[in-house]
């Protein structure tokens, strides 16, 4: 019995310090690499709202354009749809993996939402990216896929197993 709590907290320990160096390399990519040390480039409202797009999937639509007219690559146009998916998918997976009040499917979307928000409103607001519907559709879309793997039969139980409070023992 004690190897098995010994094994459990190990375990623990490796999925939860793979969450925070996970956190950690999301911090640097989206904040830490773009923070503008120069003055503030918004000289006026039209510079501030060409950044902003509300209009579901036309960043893909741009990128069709650019690509049948030759002004971007195909890789690059595929590269940044399929890494805003693939860039939250480990959040969808790790937070109804290790909290268990947020299990739900509802709840660990909303928080992811909330996450990308925060993202999303701290790289337009200090003049990092943009504010991009899209990055929302595509983050979130990643999302449910990492969750969607919590609900595998065998990582459901590994994750009941390791993550469920209320054990005896401990």
């Amino acid at each position: 019995m004690e190897a098995h709590l010994i094994m459990r907290r190990t375990i623990k320990v490796c999925v939860w310090s793979l969450f925070v160096i996970y956190c950690i390399v999301l911090l640097y990519v989206f904040i830490l690499t773009r923070i503008n040390t120069h003055t503030h480039p918004y000289e006026n409202v039209s510079d501030f709202l060409v950044r902003i797009n509300l209009i579901p999937f036309r960043t893909v639509y741009e990128y069709i354009d650019k690509i049948i007219n030759n002004r971007i690559n195909v890789d690059t146009a595929i590269a940044n749809l399929i890494g805003n998916i693939i860039v939250f998918l480990p959040m969808g997976a790790f937070l109804p993996f290790i909290f268990q009040k947020i299990r739900s499917f509802k709840k660990t979307i909303l928080t992811i939402f909330l996450i990308v928000l925060g993202i999303e409103l701290t790289e337009i607001i200090f003049a990092m990216g943009a504010f991009d519907i899209d990055d929302f559709i595509f983050n979130l879309g990643g999302a449910m896929i990492g969750y969607s793997i919590t609900l595998i039969p065998f990582v459901a139980k590994i994750r009941n197993r390791i993550f469920t409070t209320g054990d005896q023992g401990e």
